[in-house]
């Protein structure tokens, strides 16, 4: 599983994000640190906008592919949020 915490900057940095991750095969789910027990389909354009934008949430890529996860920090990185990388085994 690979890990990262994103913070977007607006409401643009968050229809790019989720157009570009709509191009990549995995499942990806986006937790929100404010809301316990909340998951969000990171795919999903309804679901990251019932979100508040301006609170971090936690991105959840369920894959082990070196290759997968370069692609999706090179899409975190692209778009304008803020973001640290947690990669666990």
């Amino acid at each position: 599983m690979f890990e990262k915490t994103i913070v977007f900057q607006d409401i643009d940095a968050a229809k790019e994000f989720n157009r570009k991750l709509a191009n990549i095969d995995c499942n990806m789910d986006l937790y929100p640190l404010y809301k316990r027990r909340h998951v969000i389909d990171a795919k999903s354009i309804m679901g990251i906008f019932t979100l508040d934008l301006s609170k971090p949430v936690v991105l959840k890529a369920y894959t082990e592919d070196p290759k997968v996860i370069r692609e999706i920090n090179e899409i975190t990185h692209d778009i304008s949020y803020k973001g640290s990388e947690i990669s666990q085994p």
